[in-house]
């Protein structure tokens, strides 16, 4: 199976994707940047938040990513300011 690093802008985030892994691996992480990249990046008025759907298991679990989310968009537009 190949690797997958979000962080490196070569990686095609724009596509279907099913990220599974152990617990403490790094998947909220992943989710986390993967929704930014989609909605930051060069193709990024092709998809709004509402094309994408994120499942997770619990709502304590959607409440962090969420949240995470939320703070890092807002850093990213504030630090244009």
């Amino acid at each position: 199976m190949k690797s997958f690093d979000v962080l490196d802008r070569k990686e095609e985030v724009f596509r279907h994707a099913i990220l599974e892994a152990s617990a403490g691996t790094g998947k909220t992480f992943a989710i986390e940047n993967i929704i930014v990249r989609l909605l930051l990046e060069e193709h990024a008025e092709q998809i709004s938040l509402s094309d994408i759907l994120v499942v997770t298991f619990t709502r304590a679990a959607t409440r962090e990513l969420k949240s995470r989310i939320h703070k890092d968009i807002y850093n990213i537009y504030h630090e244009y300011e």
